[in-house]
């Protein structure tokens, strides 16, 4: 199915939806109005016949809600068709995330006491494969007679899989990006006083670290960290993590809420991020 045609479909779903929504409202008001005009002598006849528009009316409602259900559906799969059309081999699946012990092995946040990820993305781009999910760290602790809840990181996390090294576990974290990690390797320095000044790097080899974070890469890094403030990024051999706190985009508004086609331009903006992270950070071969 071609682009214009899916949008064009959601367009015209989207006008099933408000009329099946319309439909028992519309039928109720017109019994009604006409009960009030023909039967306005007759108060008990009238009574029974409002009680039977009444249940008209739920038999009506619950049947067109199960109506729209099954067009919200059809809606939502030409929306996933619609933004996985910017990557290939694309997959959307809202109610699946990160497992716990996938996350464990990005080895770029800690995880705490409570963990919880949905919205799970994968695709190809240009030869890199790409993972995506939605992620909350977070811990419940009795204070003071009370459960006080502290979240760590609250946002989104994308995992690129290259077909050209990087570096050897080389991370980079914006100022006070809580990974919690016990890190034992050692601190870079660059000779960009601002980069310096906006990041803290770790690497077991401070020179390949140094080598590796050329002046467009942490041009990039800087421009990532000024769109989204709070980010980490840990390139390892064939790998590389983003995390980007402070932000769930996947975590898009119902339909009453919003469009479905708001809901797409929403979706492939976010999508459009992770294109240009590949990009950004060079990460496909050449």
């Amino acid at each position: 199915m071609e682009k214009s045609e899916r949008v064009e479909n959601i367009n015209s779903l989207t006008q099933k939806i408000i009329a099946y929504r319309m439909i028992p409202f519309m039928v109720a008001a017109i019994m009604v109005v006409f009960i009030a005009i023909t039967l306005s002598s007759n108060e008990e006849i009238k009574v029974y016949l409002i009680l039977g528009v009444l249940v008209l009316f739920i038999f009506a409602f619950l049947e067109c809600e199960k109506r729209v259900e099954k067009v919200k559906e059809r809606c939502e799969f030409l929306c996933e068709r619609e933004w996985c059309s910017m990557l290939d081999c694309s997959i959307y699946v809202p109610e699946r995330g990160f497992s716990d012990i996938e996350f464990n092995t990005f080895g770029i946040i800690k995880l705490d006491q409570k963990y919880y990820s949905n919205n799970y993305f994968k695709g190809t781009y240009r030869g890199v494969g790409v993972r995506q999910a939605d992620v909350v760290v977070y811990r419940d602790d009795y204070k003071n007679n009370n459960w006080e809840t502290t979240t760590y990181f609250d946002g989104r996390i994308l995992e690129f899989t290259i077909k050209k090294t990087t570096a050897n576990n080389v991370r980079v974290f914006s100022k006070g990006f809580d990974s919690r990690l016990d890190i034992n390797d050692s601190r870079v320095d660059v000779d960009r006083l601002f980069f310096n000044d906006n990041f803290d790097v770790f690497a077991p080899d401070t020179s390949e670290a140094q080598e590796f974070l050329t002046d467009k890469l942490m041009g990039h890094l800087q421009v990532l960290q000024n769109m989204n403030r709070s980010i980490g990024v840990r390139f390892d051999e064939r790998l590389v993590y983003v995390a980007i706190n402070g932000t769930r985009p996947f975590e898009v508004a119902g339909m009453n809420d919003i469009s479905y086609n708001e809901k797409i331009a929403i979706m492939k903006n976010e999508i459009q991020i992770a294109i240009d992270l590949i990009e950004g950070l060079g990460l496909v071969a050449e």
